[in-house]
Protein backbone atom coordinates (compact mmCIF):
# COMPACT_ATOMS: atom_id res chain seq x y z
CA UNK A 1 0.00 0.00 0.00
CA UNK A 2 2.89 2.22 0.74
CA UNK A 3 5.70 0.46 -1.11
CA UNK A 4 7.41 -0.04 2.94
CA UNK A 5 8.19 -3.71 4.04
CA UNK A 6 6.25 -4.98 6.68
CA UNK A 7 8.14 -4.85 9.55
CA UNK A 8 8.13 -1.02 8.99
CA UNK A 9 4.32 -0.89 9.57
CA UNK A 10 4.74 -2.30 13.30
CA UNK A 11 4.37 0.29 16.10
CA UNK A 12 3.54 3.04 13.72
CA UNK A 13 0.77 5.39 13.31
CA UNK A 14 -1.74 4.98 10.17
CA UNK A 15 -0.99 8.57 9.40
CA UNK A 16 2.55 8.42 9.72
CA UNK A 17 2.44 5.58 6.80
CA UNK A 18 -0.57 6.74 4.63
CA UNK A 19 -0.26 10.38 4.01
CA UNK A 20 -3.71 12.17 3.66
CA UNK A 21 -5.35 9.57 5.53
CA UNK A 22 -6.19 11.53 9.51
CA UNK A 23 -9.92 12.45 8.65
CA UNK A 24 -10.55 8.68 7.55
CA UNK A 25 -8.69 7.28 10.43
CA UNK A 26 -10.74 9.91 12.86
CA UNK A 27 -13.90 8.53 11.51
CA UNK A 28 -12.88 4.71 11.88
CA UNK A 29 -11.40 5.38 15.66
CA UNK A 30 -14.91 7.04 16.92
CA UNK A 31 -16.42 3.77 15.48
CA UNK A 32 -14.28 1.64 17.18
CA UNK A 33 -14.56 3.02 20.57
CA UNK A 34 -18.80 3.71 20.15
CA UNK A 35 -18.94 -0.03 19.45
CA UNK A 36 -15.78 -2.33 20.20
CA UNK A 37 -16.67 -4.20 17.32
CA UNK A 38 -14.45 -4.37 14.32
CA UNK A 39 -14.87 -2.29 11.23
CA UNK A 40 -14.61 -2.87 7.69
CA UNK A 41 -14.16 -1.10 4.10
CA UNK A 42 -13.26 -0.84 0.85
CA UNK A 43 -11.18 1.75 -0.76
CA UNK A 44 -9.29 3.40 -3.82
CA UNK A 45 -5.58 4.86 -3.59
CA UNK A 46 -4.22 7.02 -6.09
CA UNK A 47 -0.16 6.40 -5.63
CA UNK A 48 2.05 8.85 -5.59
CA UNK A 49 4.74 6.80 -7.47
CA UNK A 50 2.14 6.67 -10.32
CA UNK A 51 -0.81 9.06 -9.71
CA UNK A 52 -3.03 7.78 -13.14
CA UNK A 53 -2.86 4.42 -10.98
CA UNK A 54 -5.80 3.43 -9.42
CA UNK A 55 -5.44 0.34 -6.30
CA UNK A 56 -8.00 -0.98 -4.20
CA UNK A 57 -7.71 -1.98 -0.79
CA UNK A 58 -9.98 -3.96 1.94
CA UNK A 59 -9.14 -2.72 5.20
CA UNK A 60 -10.21 -3.93 8.52
CA UNK A 61 -9.89 -2.42 11.85
CA UNK A 62 -10.24 -4.12 15.21
CA UNK A 63 -9.51 -2.55 18.92
CA UNK A 64 -7.21 -4.26 21.04
CA UNK A 65 -8.14 -4.92 25.13
CA UNK A 66 -6.10 -4.86 28.19
CA UNK A 67 -6.91 -7.39 30.84
CA UNK A 68 -9.71 -5.21 32.11
CA UNK A 69 -11.37 -4.91 28.76
CA UNK A 70 -10.64 -1.27 28.26
CA UNK A 71 -9.48 -0.62 24.63
CA UNK A 72 -5.89 0.33 24.55
CA UNK A 73 -5.38 0.66 20.67
CA UNK A 74 -6.29 -0.72 17.42
CA UNK A 75 -4.82 -3.18 15.04
CA UNK A 76 -5.95 -3.21 11.16
CA UNK A 77 -5.58 -6.21 8.30
CA UNK A 78 -5.16 -4.23 5.07
CA UNK A 79 -5.21 -6.14 1.78
CA UNK A 80 -4.93 -5.13 -1.95
CA UNK A 81 -7.56 -6.05 -4.30
CA UNK A 82 -6.97 -4.40 -7.24
CA UNK A 83 -6.79 -7.50 -9.39
CA UNK A 84 -9.54 -9.25 -7.81
CA UNK A 85 -11.88 -6.22 -9.12
CA UNK A 86 -10.12 -6.12 -12.74
CA UNK A 87 -11.18 -9.81 -12.42
CA UNK A 88 -14.93 -9.30 -11.36
CA UNK A 89 -15.08 -6.07 -13.83
CA UNK A 90 -14.05 -8.55 -16.52
CA UNK A 91 -16.22 -10.98 -15.45
CA UNK A 92 -19.12 -8.68 -15.43
CA UNK A 93 -18.25 -7.32 -18.58
CA UNK A 94 -18.42 -10.88 -20.19
CA UNK A 95 -21.60 -11.69 -19.12
CA UNK A 96 -23.40 -8.34 -20.09
CA UNK A 97 -22.05 -9.07 -23.37
CA UNK A 98 -23.25 -12.93 -23.23
CA UNK A 99 -26.81 -11.51 -22.07
CA UNK A 100 -27.11 -8.85 -25.46
CA UNK A 101 -26.09 -11.44 -27.84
Amino acid sequence: MNNLPVNSHIGKKYSDLVPNSKDSMETIKQELLATGRPYAREFRREMSEAPDKVRYFDEIWYPLYDEYRKIIGFGAVVEEITEKKHVLALKDADRRKNELL
